[in-house]
């Protein structure tokens, strides 16, 4: 249930949001023009139509309110559609899809810093030292120094060797702890480092003095969530968020659920061609970001193509809680159920006789081990309300026994769920292994 006083900013925010759009934006003034009137509070959101990735592709320079220029180009990395176009050889350079291109200026980026500032403000002592593992897949985001983020990058040996440094080096500077206490990145970059570190033969001299590892961008399972822990000695913090839209991220609660912030509107719609809403169970995630907090290209109903699971409640924090199952495109949906990807993959990614990608920046250091996702291939035809083939080449000598593969397929089926969010009862996979 919506906070009262949350409900009652997010309308404020969202009715001045729509105007400010539509007046000053030429997408929004056609797409949006005619249903300004039927809104009159955040309950009525649903009216409005939605948008998705290619329209930010294909109109994102007419979503902007204003012709200054701004100070941040954002891009999609291609994690909904894909690098490459399927129908196409990926060796083609007409295969390659049309990137969602963001923008953002340099008022919104200090309000958003500002933001952060006050929700993870210390009352006392030294301000904390960050490590920022940055990556250049979303385009570059521009940090003040004063916060204490240091910023690294992580493609070569050498910068390790300029992390190890980094994270042994008892600092001086005024108003900051003297170590880093806090490292954030990707999840492919955070377990990069862990990697390095735990193949480290001067892994003892490290001292490392954590507090805590953020990770995002990728999902958190819990086998990797294990392992982050003990390679960096401290709790990993997971966050969700979408780099299309500035500030729509959270960390995960004590409930298990992520909760977007009081200026970001959380909607789950329907998966099926109605997109009626979804006050409980399994949907698609729709954001809508508030002014001022984003102004120039405003994102007002934005389909980010993830599914989720719908969790009210929450004994913190009195708003929607939702909990990423995996990419819409990726999910595995019959008549009343799916199988979503991202549980598929905890299941699959611990069986050592499953084979898993190459994780590109791994090859640079570690012979192309594979310290990638799992691979497997799909076979569903919910028509037929057919068995669910799982696929898997397997990558040892020995094949799986059948006790073992039975073993596969229980807790796969255990990841079934109903479009109300629970359990399937009756078993809906098969196990092919080649």
């Amino acid at each position: 249930m919506v906070g009262r006083y949350t409900r009652a900013f997010r309308t404020r925010q969202l009715l001045e949001t729509l105007d400010h759009a539509i007046a000053k934006s030429p997408f929004y003034r056609h797409h949006l023009g005619a249903f300004r009137h039927q809104v009159k509070s955040v309950d009525d959101l649903g009216l409005l139509p939605t948008i998705g990735k290619e329209h930010l592709a294909r109109h994102g320079l007419e979503m902007r309110t204003s012709k200054a220029f701004p100070i941040r180009f954002g891009i999609s990395s291609g994690s909904t559609w894909g690098d490459f176009r399927p129908s196409e050889p990926v060796d083609s350079l007409s295969s390659l899809v049309d990137p969602a291109i963001s923008f953002q200026t340099l008022q919104e980026m200090e309000a958003m810093r500002h933001i952060q500032q006050r929700l993870f403000s210390q009352d006392s002592g030294d301000k904390d030292l960050i490590l920022q593992i940055i990556s250049a897949s979303h385009g570059i985001r521009y940090e003040t120094s004063e916060d204490g983020y240091i910023h690294t990058p992580l493609e070569s040996p050498f910068h390790y060797a300029h992390i190890k440094r980094l994270l042994r080096t008892q600092f001086d500077f005024d108003g900051y702890h003297p170590r880093i206490q806090n490292v954030a990145g990707g999840l492919n970059s955070i377990k990069l480092l862990s990697e390095l570190i735990r193949h480290d033969p001067e892994r003892e001299k490290l001292d490392l003095q954590l507090e805590r590892v953020l990770v995002y961008g990728h999902h958190l399972t819990r086998f990797w969530n294990r392992r982050l822990e003990e390679i960096f000695a401290c709790p990993v913090l997971n966050i969700y968020g979408i780099s299309e839209m500035s500030g729509a991220t959270g960390f995960q609660c004590g409930c298990g659920s992520f909760h977007m912030p009081p200026f970001i509107i959380p909607e789950v719609i329907s998966l099926d061609q109605t997109c009626r809403p979804v006050t409980q169970g399994v949907g698609e995630l729709v954001l809508t970001a508030l002014v001022p907090f984003t102004e120039y290209q405003p994102l007002i109903r934005y389909r980010t193509d993830d599914v989720v699971l719908q969790n009210d409640a929450c004994p913190q924090v009195p708003d929607m809680g939702i909990l990423p199952l995996g990419k819409k495109t990726k999910t595995i949906q019959g008549s009343d159920y799916i199988l979503p990807s991202f549980l598929l993959d905890e299941v699959l990614e611990k069986v050592p006789w499953v084979p898993k990608k190459i994780a590109e920046k791994f090859a640079v250091f570690f012979n192309s081990q594979p310290y990638g996702q799992p691979i497997y291939t799909v076979n569903h035809r919910p028509e037929k309300r057919l068995p669910v083939e799982i696929l898997i080449a397997c990558n040892t000598p020995d094949r799986p026994s059948a006790s073992e593969q039975a073993r596969v397929v229980a807790e796969a089926g255990e990841k079934l769920l109903r479009l109300d969010g629970s359990k399937v009862n009756q078993p809906l996979i098969e196990l092919i292994v080649t």
